[in-house]
Order: C-alpha cells, then sequence, then structure tokens
C-alpha cells in the first residue's frame, strides 16, 4: 500500500511572537520567545550570530500547542538581529498570514507499508518505507521522518 500526505500547516493558537534584548557591555542576547527544542533553537542561533551558545540566552514561556510550528528558529533570528542592531529591546509578533508564509510546515510524506498478518488477523510483520520531503533545508526534518517510521504501525506490537 502507498500512502501520501500533503504540506500543511499545524496552525497552532498561538502565533510566532517574542520580545530580545541585547546588552553590548556583556554581548549576550536574551529572548523571550516560544520554542519547542529550546537548545536546537540556541544552538542555530549560535551558529547563525557567530556567538558562543553561552551568550544567548532564550526564556521559554509557556507554549501552548505548536505540532511542530514551532521546531525551527523563525522570531528568534530577526529578534536577536534587530537587538543587536538598534541596540534597543524589540518585540516582533507575526500576524496569522505572515505565519502560514514565512514559517516551517509539516513535511509531505510518501510511506510505502506491506504488512503481515495471520490467519486470525494478527500483524505480524511490517515493512515500512517513509519519504519526506524536506525540501532544501533540512531543519527538522530527519527527526519528522525518523518520528514517522516509529508511529507507523500506530499502537500494535508487531
Amino acid at each position: 500500500n502507498e500512502y501520501r500526505t500533503s504540506f500543511l500547516d499545524q496552525v497552532p493558537l498561538q502565533v510566532e511572537a517574542g520580545v530580545g534584548f541585547y546588552d553590548e557591555e556583556s554581548k549576550t542576547i536574551k529572548l523571550w520567545s516560544a520554542t519547542q527544542w529550546l537548545h536546537d533553537t540556541q544552538a542555530d542561533m549560535a551558529q547563525s550570530l557567530g556567538l558562543p551558545k553561552e551568550k544567548i540566552r532564550i526564556i521559554q514561556p509557556v507554549i501552548g500547542g505548536a505540532f511542530g510550528k514551532k521546531e525551527d528558529i523563525s522570531v528568534h533570528i530577526y529578534l536577536a538581529l534587530a537587538a543587536m542592531e538598534t541596540k534597543r529591546p524589540v518585540k516582533l509578533t507575526y500576524t496569522r498570514e505572515e505565519s502560514m508564509i514565512a514559517q516551517s510546515k509539516r513535511h509531505p510524506f510518501i510511506i510505502r507499508m506491506k504488512t503481515g498478518v495471520t490467519k486470525k488477523g494478527y500483524l505480524t510483520a511490517c515493512q515500512v518505507e517513509v519519504i519526506g520531503d524536506t525540501g532544501a533545508y533540512a531543519s527538522s526534518g530527519l527527526a519528522v521522518v525518523h518520528k514517522g517510521m516509529y508511529h507507523c504501525t500506530g499502537p500494535y506490537n508487531i
């Protein structure tokens, strides 16, 4: 059997938003913004800005539901750049339209499955191939494809 999914936007209630501050004396960036992978966001920010990770502090507010929408850096980098450039506190909140245009989507998948069952209908084998279109930039794509593999059999013990 072959199954296909399409790109989809997770559309959490809370759009991407944050506040950024740059302390010029200590060369430290402080952000208040939701992210699902705090330490990955910090590492990505450090690499993007050419700073050590310890110079980037991200304070994680309550995130609510994100469903994968906030796995990658988004407003974080813009907040940091704007704060560093202006030397002032900055804030940014996407509109719903901006969120849908600018932020990552759930990757489309092609899933090929072959299952083996007994005469009584018990699943005894499952061969799966999952192909995820992560686009030009893999970002969290590898983790998403792995989760697709892990969960493809549902709650069944095979």
